[in-house]
């Protein structure tokens, strides 16, 4: 069985930048997955991982 869950509804264009290029790239990727196709989205959710786990790592450097 499989069951229904709500997500809220975020605005992405309300998203501002941070000043730093690396989460400002993961941003803007995200507000843009709207326009591609859903087979599409994984792909992307990934990539947005990967730099945002990067630019995490360099914190500590």
């Amino acid at each position: 069985m499989s069951e229904q869950i709500s997500i809220p509804n975020v605005a992405l264009s309300a998203i501002r930048a941070t000043g730093d290029s690396r989460v400002d790239s993961a941003l803007t990727k995200l507000q843009n997955i709207e326009q591609l196709d859903v087979n599409e989205h994984s792909e992307i959710y990934s990539e947005i991982h990967a730099d945002l786990s990067a630019a995490l790592s360099d914190i500590d450097s």
